[in-house]
Formats: C-alpha cells, sequence, structure tokens
C-alpha cells in the first residue's frame, strides 16, 4: 500500500486526535469545551474547493471534492472549517436567506461561473459542497464547523447600484442605506452590523446552516476583510458586535437542543493582538467572559507572522475555559516584490509551532492550506503534523524568517513592518529590530546561525551590533559583501514546497553562530548603530529582514 493510500486508510498521518461523535457528545455532555485535546483547526475556502472541482469532468465533480475532503481529513485535519458564506453569498441549498452565488444571473453567464458550474451540479444531485464535508467528517471521525466570513468584500470597495460581480451581494446593491461608509463619507460594499436588519439577515443565514446541516458548530471569521463598522468607529461599536454573537450563542444553544445535542461549538477567526481585535470591533474578551466563544484563531490578514502572540490572547481569557488557535491567514510572508516567499521547508513549520507553544497556544490553525495536488499531500501531512505536536516541533531543525509585510496598516490600522534606515544623520544612534523566538527564551545556549543584511551597505560602512543590550564581538561576526545578493534557501531535508525563486538585494550579509550570541530571552532585540558610514552619497542603508536557523 502506498502512502497516501496509507493515509486515506487510516487518518495516522499527523497524529491528531480524531474522535467519535458520541465521544464528542459524552465530552460536552460533562461541560468541558469540546475542543479540548484537538490541536489543529484546518480552515478551507469552499469557494476554491468548488471552483477548482470545476475542471473536473461534468458528473465527476461530487467525487473530486469528497476526494479532496479526505486527503485533507487524511492529512490530519481534525478539526476542519468548511467556509461556505462569504457574507451574504453562499455556496449551499439549504441556507435559503443567502444568495447562491451567481444565481441571479442568466443560465448563459452561469455556465461561465466557476463556482456555479459545480453548484449547479451538486444541487442537481441534492447535495452542496457542505453536506459532503459533513458527510466525509463523520467517516473520519473529525470535528466539522460551517465557516462563515462576517465581512467579506472580495468583491469590491465602493457600493454600487449594479454589478456583475457574483460575490457582489444583492442586499447590498438593494440597501445602501445598511452600508458601512468610509471615512470621506463614501459608501462601502460591506454592511453595518449596527443596523438590527443586517444583524438578523446574518443571524438567520447562521441559523440555517446551524439547523440544515450536520455540523458541530460554527466559525465566524471576522477578518474577511474586517469592515464590520464606519471606517474610524469601530471601536464604538464594541456593544453592536457583541450583541450580535450573543445572539449568535443563544440561536447556536436552542439548535444543539432540538438536535438533541448538549451544545455546538462558536469559534471566532480574529485579528493577531487583542488590541487590533478592538480596532475592528470584537471585544473577544468579553466574548470569552460571557461563553460566547470556545476558541478564538487570531492571524494575519493573508499573511504569516512567525511572531505569533498568544499570549496576548490566552490572558485575555484566562479562566474562561476558551482555546487560543494562533496560525496564519497563507503561508505567505509577504506582500512586497522584495520577497516572493511562502513557507516552503518543514523548518518553517517547526519554528511556528515552536512559537505558538511556548506562549500558550492550544494548537495551531491553518487557513488555505490547499492540497490540491496529489504531491503535496505528504509534506502537508508532515507539516500538520508538526503544527499539532510540540514534541514534534522539537524534533528537527527550526528557522525563524523574519520578513516586512508590506501591506502597509492593513485592515486593523496596524503597521507591524520594521525597518531600519541608516544614513549620515544615524551614525552612532542605536536602532532596534524586534523578533520572538520560542529557541532560546529562557537563555539556553543554542545551535546555528543567525543572519541578517543591510541592502546597499559595503565593505566601507561600519556597524556595531547587539543582541539584548549585550555587543557582539566583531571577531565572531562574519561581515560579506555580497553586490549581486544572494540566493535565499530555503531547502532543508528530503520535504520542501517548491516556490517562486527569491534573491536577498545587494548589501552587506551579517552571519553570527548562535552559540557565539549573548543570552536570548524569547521576546529579543537586536540592536544595530552605523558607527561609520563610507559609502559616498546620500542613499540610505536598509536592514528590514532576519532569519535564525537552529539546529540545537
Amino acid at each position: 500500500m502506498d502512502r497516501r493510500a496509507f493515509l486515506l486508510t487510516t487518518g495516522a498521518a499527523a497524529g491528531t486526535v480524531l474522535l467519535h461523535p458520541g465521544l464528542r457528545a459524552a465530552e460536552a455532555a460533562r461541560g468541558e469545551n469540546p475542543m479540548k485535546g484537538r490541536p489543529l483547526v484546518f480552515n478551507q475556502d469552499c469557494n476554491d474547493v468548488d471552483s477548482v472541482a470545476s475542471t473536473a469532468p461534468p458528473g465527476k465533480r461530487q467525487e473530486y471534492i469528497r476526494d479532496w475532503y479526505r486527503r485533507a481529513f487524511a492529512a490530519g485535519a481534525g478539526v476542519f472549517v468548511a467556509d461556505t458564506a462569504t457574507g451574504p453569498v453562499v455556496e449551499t441549498k439549504d441556507t435559503p436567506t443567502g444568495e447562491v452565488i451567481g444565481a441571479r444571473f442568466p443560465a448563459e453567464v452561469r455556465k461561465t461561473i466557476p463556482w456555479q458550474q459545480t453548484i449547479q451540479e451538486l444541487f442537481a444531485e441534492g447535495t452542496d459542497v457542505l453536506h459532503l464535508a459533513c458527510e466525509e467528517a463523520r467517516k473520519a471521525g473529525a470535528v466539522i464547523l460551517g465557516g462563515a466570513r462576517m465581512s467579506d468584500a472580495h468583491h469590491g470597495a465602493q457600493w454600487q447600484a449594479q454589478s456583475d460581480n457574483p460575490l457582489y451581494p444583492q442586499i447590498v446593491m438593494d440597501h445602501p442605506e445598511w452600508c458601512n461608509t468610509w471615512q470621506d463619507g463614501s459608501l462601502d460594499a460591506t454592511l453595518n452590523y449596527a443596523f438590527p436588519e443586517v444583524q438578523a439577515h446574518y443571524l438567520q443565514i447562521l441559523r440555517e446552516m446551524a439547523t440544515n446541516y450536520d455540523v458541530d458548530g460554527l466559525e465566524l471569521d471576522w477578518m474577511r476583510f474586517c469592515r464590520h463598522f464606519p471606517a474610524g468607529h469601530q471601536r464604538e461599536h464594541l456593544g453592536d458586535l457583541t450583541h450580535f454573537v450573543h445572539d449568535v450563542h443563544i440561536m447556536l444553544r436552542n439548535v444543539a437542543r432540538q438536535k438533541g445535542r448538549d451544545r455546538l461549538i462558536l469559534a471566532h477567526r480574529v485579528a493577531p493582538t487583542v488590541d487590533e481585535c478592538l480596532n475592528i470591533g470584537c471585544d473577544v474578551g468579553t466574548w470569552a467572559r460571557k461563553g460566547y466563544a470556545d476558541y478564538l484563531a487570531p492571524m494575519e490578514f493573508f499573511l504569516h507572522d512567525v511572531s505569533v502572540r498568544p499570549d496576548d490572547f490566552v490572558k485575555a481569557v484566562a479562566g474562561t475555559g476558551c482555546l487560543v488557535y494562533p496560525g496564519f491567514g497563507q503561508p505567505r510572508y509577504s506582500y512586497a516584490a522584495t520577497y516572493p516567499l511562502y513557507m516552503r521547508s518543514l523548518d518553517e513549520f517547526r519554528a511556528l509551532a515552536c512559537n505558538i507553544y511556548a506562549w500558550g497556544g492550544a494548537g495551531a490553525s491553518v487557513f488555505n492550506m490547499y492540497l490540491w495536488k496529489d504531491q503535496d499531500q505528504e509534506f502537508s501531512a508532515h507539516a500538520i503534523a508538526i503544527l499539532s505536536d510540540p514534541r514534534k516541533a522539537l524534533a528537527g531543525p527550526r528557522h525563524y524568517v523574519y520578513l516586512p509585510h508590506a501591506a502597509g496598516a492593513g485592515p486593523t490600522g496596524k503597521i507591524n513592518d520594521q525597518s531600519l534606515t541608516f544614513g549620515a544623520d544615524s551614525v552612532g544612534r542605536r536602532q532596534v529590530f524586534t523578533f520572538r523566538m520560542a529557541d532560546g527564551k529562557h537563555g539556553e545556549k543554542l545551535q546555528g546561525v543567525l543572519r541578517f543584511r543591510i541592502y546597499d551597505a559595503t565593505p566601507l560602512d561600519e556597524f556595531a551590533i547587539d543582541l539584548n543590550g549585550e555587543a557582539i564581538a566583531p571577531g565572531k561576526l562574519r561581515v560579506t559583501s555580497q553586490p549581486q545578493g544572494e540566493t535565499f534557501e530555503a531547502l532543508a531535508g528530503p520535504l520542501f514546497q517548491p516556490g517562486a525563486p527569491f534573491t536577498w538585494p545587494a548589501g552587506l550579509c551579517f552571519e553570527v553562530a548562535l552559540e557565539d550570541c549573548p543570552a536570548f530571552r524569547g521576546d529579543n532585540a537586536l540592536g544595530i548603530a552605523l558607527t561609520k558610514r563610507g559609502t559616498a552619497g546620500d542613499k540610505h542603508l536598509v536592514m528590514e529582514a532576519l532569519d535564525v536557523r537552529v539546529s540545537r
């Protein structure tokens, strides 16, 4: 039996806990959080599932989707979130309040929409992408959650009276008075939760999803696209969103009772810090204290940041039973054209897992880890296994990569990028690049290498370097001039994901062995001071990226 067949047969790839529904019910009856002991949340945009399935031959799309789900469960997706509602627009047949993607268009137009090709075929067969997810989850013994993006805006930023975009909700076109506004007063293309009518509409879609599908609960994604209230006024409406989440909680209790279950899970995908959650109207601490959150999945918007901060949330939800599953919006580091880089090696997944668990995460969450190809299966199974078990995270090298997101302030209003610039006006001034790293958190000695680059610097420029305020002896630093830049090396071991070619920009590369570094401390500060500017011209030198490879 080949590896893929073994994974599909046993579901044992990642070592995650896949519990029979009866065991889930028994645990819930004891009053415990039904997420307890489940180390990974796997969220998949099912719009993409329907779209990619349209490439299968007609009549074979249900088979394609079932096979994809089986591969996801076999890879270790013990808690699977089937994201099937992009706000008011859905791809499910048994949520009649929602608008089915593309359904309002004439038949000849629907034939050209990939989603619609799959949706129509599944509907004709009496099923849809969420029913299939529930059926395959039950066979795998996995937890299955319906997912909804609470303010999705793939359709655009501005209100329109008419749109030929199948993702543009009819309710938005029909009700500009319910829409959010931008700071210049123009109408946004998202709905304002301060209106009771908007809350009622969304609540009914969620009720239909919870009632008409064999789900174990719901995950509400507040990170798509974070526009829940008028721009600049989100914090004024914390109570409005808490009221809505309360209503969802009560609705799920009632549906659970109707289904003869003790409870259904209510989860939230949120911003990467508690403060950023408040910036978008999400009072996650209050939600947890009131029992409206079984887990929180903090994440960057469509990005990966190894410096996850679960401790921020663990403190906010202390004593509530709410669990924290930090993760990534996609395994992509940056939107800067300079860094076309995704997580490509298992060493990078080990680094992320170490940071998640070292700061109190109950496990990890992943978003759109596609698994479209059979050849991705083994890598993904290993990556999920690492994210699901801190012991596996420590069982091999870790590669921490810190890059600028280059996404501006982002939808939460916070700029997380670091960029140190050095010119004639900064000679002698120490600047700091901060980074979070689980390895060395308690001052233990490490083996490996720390590397960073100062772009456009030459051997004529001189720098003083320290770690956490303690100087790194110049004799311990290896400084290499790279006038042509340097190819990024991601491959370490037999398993890796291919990616776009990537070259660090030209400049000086600084390298120091970890055993020659002063003590690390978890939240670290790399200090850099330009002591002599030897390069002619007024161009500023830039340091904005760091990578650390830990071998032991």
